[in-house]
């Protein structure tokens, strides 16, 4: 992706995904649709956003990570920032992922 985004004369811009998932607080409703096992969740996501990253690195290409920007959120505020699935945004989140977007590009 960022080789073609490259020869289509554009500069790539890699996102990491921001997530409220954390080990013992997981939606059980992922599973067994999405994964095997709901312990499985939170490693398999940090090997995604780890991915991303070197990515990022290898190709020297700007990285917004929006995971650590909502990593470093408090608890309460990183709730509320997602549905109860812990992936899809709702308004405040929408509200902080565009913060951390404009401070990033």
């Amino acid at each position: 992706m960022v080789e073609r985004t490259r020869a289509l004369g554009a500069v790539p811009v890699l996102l990491t995904a921001p997530t409220s998932h954390r080990q013992g607080h997981l939606p059980e409703a992922l599973v067994p649709r999405y994964i095997r096992s709901i312990d499985d969740l939170v490693p398999l996501h940090e090997a995604y956003v780890d991915v991303v990253r070197d990515v990022a690195r290898s190709t020297e290409t700007p990285l917004c990570d929006l995971h650590q920007a909502f990593q470093m959120i408090p608890e309460k505020a990183l709730d509320a920032s997602f549905r109860d699935d812990g992936i899809h945004l709702t308004p405040a989140g929408d509200e902080r992922l565009a913060a951390f977007l404009d401070a990033c590009l």
